[in-house]
């Protein structure tokens, strides 16, 4: 039985390389000027939910009179918002102005559920030119789902286009 939850990890592991790849690959273009901040966030938040399986919740909550306010996302949940500054693991995020990976969300103190589905989350904060904007919320259908391999891959994606 070790083996085989051995090696069902591994494979996990091998199709997140594999997802986060092609989603890079498909992110390097938002890099140009071109395109606003709110196009960023618009276009990345619909790449991300296409490309990293199970997902409820993908959206960007922009900061603006010293709280969250729900900007671009992808989902079939209404976002809460606004979050107050160290509310739930958004608010906690912006509080701390670092990222936040929650294997159980029903674990979570102060946790805010905007629905009953996403069972785990990854969430980190956006900065542009040194000042954090926003914070990119990642809500997961299971328990356990996000790991170090998404929070690498999130973060250079993150770097990359903002």
């Amino acid at each position: 039985m070790w083996e085989l939850n051995s090696l069902s990890k591994n494979i996990l592991t091998n199709m997140k390389f594999e997802f986060y790849d092609k989603l890079i690959y498909k992110c390097v273009f938002l890099k140009s000027d071109k395109y606003s901040i709110i196009s960023k966030m618009a276009l990345s938040s619909t790449l991300i939910m296409k490309f990293i399986p199970n997902l409820v919740f993908v959206g960007y909550y922009i900061i603006k009179n010293n709280q969250l306010e729900i900007g671009p996302y992808q989902g079939d949940v209404i976002a809460c918002s606004p979050i107050k500054k160290g509310k739930g693991v958004c608010g906690k995020s912006y509080e701390l102005k670092e990222e936040i990976i929650v294997p159980n969300v029903n674990k979570f103190p102060n946790y805010i559920a905007c629905d009953s589905i996403t069972k785990s989350e990854i969430v980190l904060p956006v900065f542009h030119k040194n000042q954090l904007i926003a914070i990119l919320d990642i809500d997961g259908k299971h328990t356990n789902q996000f790991d170090k391999i998404d929070s690498k891959y999130l973060k250079q994606i993150i770097k990359t286009i903002f």
